[in-house]
C-alpha cells in the first residue's frame, strides 16, 4: 500500500509540475524564435483613403434661386502620393455656365507629398432653377502612370439620388416606427 501512495503523489506532483509549466508557458505572449520577427507584417489597407489625389469642392458663395448672380467656388486637391511628381486639373463647365474668373485648366504643376492646393473659379449661370452640376478633376502623371481623382457640386443638391433614397428610407423607418406602435387587430 505504501508503495502505491508514492506513485500516486508522484504522479500527482508530475501531473501538477507540466500543468503549472504549462499555464506559465502559455502566458507568454511572445513565443516566436528569436531570428523571426515578433510580429507578422500585414498589407497596407487600400481604398479611397490612400488614393493619390483627395479632392472637393466647396461654394464660397450662396448658389442663387435664379438668375445669372457670381457663384465662387473653391476646389481643394490633397497630394497623397508618396513621390513628387506634375499635377493638372481641369473644371468641367455646362454649357450655360460661364466662367468669370479663375482658371479653367492647368497643367504640369510641380507638387510633393502632403501639399493641399487651393484652387478657384467664378462662375455665373449656376443657379437652383434647374440642376445643374460643375466637377473639378485632377491627375497626376509620372512616366506613362497617370492617377487622377474627381469631385462634383451640383446646384439641386436635393434632386440627386442620394437625397432622394436618403429621404425613402427615413420614410421607411417612419412608416415602421407607427406601425409597430399601433395595436395589433386580430
Amino acid at each position: 500500500m505504501r508503495n502505491r501512495t508514492v506513485k500516486s503523489v508522484v504522479f500527482l506532483s508530475v501531473v501538477a509540475t507540466i500543468g503549472v509549466v504549462l499555464i506559465l508557458f502559455t502566458k507568454k505572449t511572445d513565443r516566436s524564435p528569436a531570428a523571426l520577427p515578433s510580429k507578422i507584417e500585414t498589407p497596407r489597407p487600400s481604398g479611397k483613403h490612400l488614393s493619390a489625389l483627395k479632392i472637393d469642392i466647396a461654394n464660397r458663395s450662396m448658389i442663387p434661386d435664379q438668375g445669372d448672380s457670381e457663384v465662387h467656388l473653391q476646389g481643394r486637391i490633397y497630394i497623397n502620393n508618396s513621390r513628387n511628381q506634375k499635377l493638372s486639373y481641369r473644371w468641367h463647365l455646362p454649357t450655360e455656365i460661364e466662367s468669370v474668373g479663375g482658371q479653367i485648366s492647368v497643367e504640369n504643376i510641380d507638387v510633393t507629398t502632403g501639399e493641399l492646393l487651393t484652387v478657384e473659379i467664378r462662375v455665373r449661370g449656376f443657379n437652383r432653377q434647374t440642376q445643374k452640376t460643375i466637377s473639378l478633376q485632377a491627375w497626376t502623371q509620372s512616366g506613362r502612370e497617370k492617377l487622377g481623382s474627381s469631385a462634383v457640386i451640383v446646384s439641386r443638391p436635393e434632386d440627386t439620388y442620394e437625397a432622394k433614397a436618403f429621404k425613402a428610407r427615413e420614410e421607411v423607418d417612419l412608416f415602421n416606427q407607427r406601425k409597430s406602435k399601433s395595436p395589433r387587430r386580430f
